[in-house]
């Protein structure tokens, strides 16, 4: 069971959904701009950052700025998976780690393209199917400088793909060929928005469909010198659930694998100095932010752009005396989610149940691609102006069991989330009464587990039109 980052090594028929449910569409309005007079498809900037819990965006003023008060903040936005790899696949498939079967960080880079799933992406449907040019830069899927460190998959012009193994150097595909570039990793931020920032400049007139994938807050950590003792002083964030106590209400209610010994004054030590180096990293990540607003507004493309950015998993620092991922607890499972663009209401917060799954709906929906476009997701622009009555009703999160990993299916229903674990045991939480997740009733609401355990058996094998249908 790898549900500790300090374990962990660093290193179906298709059915189609477009035009299938009210529920998952945009108004029409959505799916182009008027520039000039002129109807355009929209640009897309989407940054994802790497093992960002959602607690830290308050630490970086102009994602919220600038992006949050002039869009929209998603408050339960999770993971399909919280966890690199198979989140990533998700956000390139739109489809859940149960379907698309990339379960795991390892060699994720090549199994992903061995298995096929990279014939058939977010980025093919913009390019393919809508005349947009594309762009990776940053980091891709785990493993990638293998026997993938050559290969430019389907659907980019242009890519900038990082090894995943960390270097004192960044190390990097670059639109086919492999390069030790000699820039340090305390520049990797910068470097990276620098390619970004010239992409966006050479394809000002559009479409275009930029990811920007940044390695921070992952660790090693390695912040530039502007920011490297930004969080020297900064307390060591202690909620309610931080170093759970045992008893009534504590991690005796956990699954035994998870029960850990108290936090010790070393192990406490060591999640301080591991949020001292996310927040700092996190520091480089806003300032690049701000710079490719900058520049995304000098070249006139603001009114066009969608700006979004979120992580691809969060991560636990001592709640519940845990520290990592892949867990269905919120501190890793919900991660950051801010948005801004056209009819995206300003300074707005959504509460609706949201995932991974729906990017590739909503970018392929606001781009007006239709088609063979297969996935599980629904259409996030549905909830830009407010949340219609057919949005879903609950939500699937997972961490299907690989190998002799354990692993766990969960269910978001507001306010409960269910979780089931391969190996029987269970969880309930009321989120509204316990936001910490401290208090598991699954033994004092048997009604309830009944309930929730059949609506998650329904989804956590489902895909496409079923698995929206067993959200209804």
């Amino acid at each position: 069971m790898n549900k500790d980052a300090e374990s962990e090594p660093r290193t179906l028929t298709r059915r189609h959904f477009l035009g299938a449910s009210a529920a998952t569409l945009a108004a029409p309005y959505l799916l182009s701009s008027c520039v000039g007079g002129q109807r355009s498809k929209p640009n897309f900037l989407f940054i994802i950052v790497d093992d960002m819990p959602k607690s830290m965006l308050e630490h970086m003023p102009t994602v919220l700025g600038r992006i949050g008060a002039e869009g929209m903040v998603f408050e339960n936005f999770y993971a399909a998976q919280p966890l690199c790899s198979p989140n990533r696949a998700t956000f390139l498939t739109g489809r859940y780690p149960h379907n698309h079967r990339l379960q795991t960080n390892v060699a994720a880079a090549k199994t992903f393209h061995e298995s096929g799933l990279d014939q058939n992406t977010v980025a093919t449907d913009l390019k393919s199917m809508a005349g947009y040019k594309t762009a990776l830069i940053g980091k891709y899927l785990n493993a990638t400088g293998g026997s993938e460190r050559d290969y430019v998959p389907p659907g980019w012009d242009r890519w900038v793909s990082l090894a995943s193994a960390h270097n004192p150097t960044i190390l990097a595909n670059i639109d086919g060929t492999w390069a030790d570039t000699g820039v340090s990793t305390t520049g990797e931020a910068r470097w990276l928005s620098d390619h970004a920032d010239s992409f966006i400049r050479a394809n000002e007139d559009g479409p275009w469909f930029c990811v920007l994938s940044l390695r921070a807050p992952h660790g090693p950590y390695t912040p530039s010198a502007d920011s490297e003792h930004y969080a020297y002083y900064i307390p060591l964030r202690r909620t309610e659930s931080f170093g759970e106590p045992d008893g009534d209400g504590g991690v005796s209610d956990k699954p035994k694998e998870l029960r850990r010994k108290a936090l010790s004054a070393a192990r406490i030590a060591k999640i301080e100095a591991t949020q001292e180096g996310m927040l700092e990293e996190l520091q480089d990540v806003d300032r690049e932010v701000g710079r490719l607003l900058d520049v995304i507004s000098s070249t006139n493309q603001a009114e066009r752009t969608y700006i979004i950015f979120t992580s691809d998993n969060g991560f636990l620092l001592g709640e519940h005396r845990l520290v990592g991922k892949d867990l269905p607890y919120k501190e890793a499972s919900i991660l950051p989610l801010v948005v801004r663009g056209p009819g995206v209401a300003p300074a707005s917060k959504c509460e609706a149940a949201a995932s991974m799954v729906d990017v590739r709906a909503t970018l392929a929906n606001l781009a007006g691609v239709a088609g063979d476009v297969a996935h599980d997701g629904r259409s996030l622009a549905a909830l830009f102006s407010g949340t219609p009555a057919t949005w879903r009703q609950r939500l699937l999160l997972e961490s299907p069991p690989y190998k002799k990993n354990v692993g766990w299916f969960a269910l978001f229903e507001p306010p409960h989330i269910y979780v089931e674990w391969s190996t029987g045991a269970k969880e309930l939480y009321d989120l509204a009464a316990d936001p910490a997740e401290l208090r598991s009733l699954h033994a004092s609401r048997p009604e309830l587990v009944i309930t929730y355990s059949t609506r998650l058996a329904a989804l956590k094998t489902a895909q496409g039109d079923a698995l929206r249908e067993a959200e209804a």
